[in-house]
């Protein structure tokens, strides 16, 4: 819901987008979007249509009045507040129709075959449109195209529940369509009553929350962080391809796997002084404080790399990956170095080997790094002031805190 004001004629213009929303109110034009909407839909288009109403300055005040009168509702709260917005979805006038396609991504349709041949009943579901989702399923290979489609409305699940859920199981897929956040969570609630077996729920996007949250394993994919919160929360990565693969693996890996070489105190001074265990009794190395300050951690450090590369650097923002996924690797590495209490030859071989792979593989990243760049002064000096900025005042604190509050370890290596 929009809302725009136009000081001139003092009206206020309330804009409604959705497709659902729009075919029905806009009476004048019903035929042809729905034909349209289906159209775009059967070629697997995410449909979006777009629709606007003029209020007089009374009008809005008598729609905010009752809006927020219902909110304020304690029986029926939902109810009331779709009731009141239904109010104003009429005789709105039609602005356009967008169709926009939503690829799958790399390897998806194989996933899908060898869980299928894993046993794993997998079911879709989805806010689009029936045709739409119908399209997407058969493209993704979750329905073969020689398979008979079944459609059933929505009063299943209200009066033939039990049933529904019976018949559903016994189909080699499922797609609900048109789903709310709060019924992708019903109906994952559902399974694990009627079946009594394991779900896992993977979702993408805020709207899966609830879906994810109720499953008995959740999992969210690809997640943007910042990236994302800058542009809208628009479902746009800002590293792509081979960036994603490098970072999980031979940037960062190496480093990583050297951490179990890691050790507080050597084995023989733990067994002269058996009272160390008392320390890991306790479970503060595993504890939700623990888990905050890295999640804390997290939050600034990358805050400091994208806000760092978008607000500081922004008239050339085409370098945004380069100078940020650097600066992102050299973090990461840094912070493994935080991390060791006592190190090893080979988390020193670790160190410098990913980092040398990352220099080395900078020549063959033509397709995301504008190479004549990263070989200049200004890029590694971004880059630096961005890495320092991120990781010196995490090396403060550790300092701080080993001095004021040493590990009861550190009295026996001292």
């Amino acid at each position: 819901m929009l809302i725009g004001t136009d000081e001139s004629s003092g009206e206020i213009t309330f804009y409604m987008k959705g497709a659902d929303v729009a075919m029905s109110t806009i009476v004048q034009y019903n035929d042809w979007l729905e034909e349209e909407c289906g159209n775009m839909a059967r070629e697997g288009l995410r449909t979006l249509v777009v629709a606007k109403k003029s209020l007089t300055e009374e009008q809005y005040q008598d729609f905010e009045s009752r809006y927020n009168q219902a909110k304020l509702s304690i029986h029926d709260r939902n109810l009331k507040v779709a009731a009141v917005v239904e109010s104003l979805e009429r005789e709105m006038e039609l602005l356009c129709l967008t169709g926009v396609e939503d690829q799958l991504q790399a390897d998806v349709r194989p996933t899908l075959e060898m869980l299928r041949n894993a046993g794993i009943k997998i079911w879709m579901l989805t806010g689009d449109k029936l045709e739409t989702a119908t399209c997407i399923a058969k493209s993704s290979h979750l329905v073969s195209r020689t398979q008979d489609i079944h459609i059933f409305r929505p009063v299943c699940l209200k009066y033939y529940e039990h049933e529904f859920v019976e018949l559903a199981c016994q189909c080699p897929a499922v797609v609900c369509c048109r789903c709310s956040p709060t019924q992708k969570a019903h109906i994952v609630k559902l399974l694990q009553h009627h079946t009594g077996k394991r779900t896992c729920a993977i979702g993408d996007g805020g709207n899966d929350v609830s879906m994810i949250q109720a499953a008995d394993c959740g999992i969210g994919i690809e997640g943007k962080a910042v990236f994302s919160s800058v542009f809208y929360f628009a479902s746009v990565p800002l590293y792509q391809g081979f960036l994603m693969v490098g970072y999980a693996t031979i940037y960062t890996m190496f480093p990583v796997f050297s951490l179990v070489l890691d050790q507080d105190v050597k084995p023989e001074m733990a067994l002269l002084y058996p009272e160390l265990y008392k320390d890991l009794t306790k479970g503060r190395s595993l504890s939700f404080k623990t888990f905050l300050i890295w999640v804390l951690i997290s939050i600034y450090q990358g805050g400091i790399l994208m806000y760092g590369a978008l607000l500081l650097f922004e008239s050339e923002f085409v370098h945004v990956v380069a100078i940020s996924f650097t600066a992102l690797i050299l973090t990461e590495l840094l912070m493994v170095a935080l991390t060791i209490r006592t190190w090893h030859w080979l988390m020193v071989v670790a160190e410098f080997l990913s980092l040398g792979c990352y220099v080395a593989s900078l020549a063959f990243l033509n397709e995301y790094f504008d190479v004549a760049f990263i070989t200049t002064v200004t890029f590694l000096w971004k880059v630096s002031a961005i890495t320092v900025v991120s990781c010196l005042p995490l090396y403060i604190l550790k300092y701080l805190k080993r001095k004021f509050s040493p590990p009861s370890y550190s009295k026996l290596t001292s």
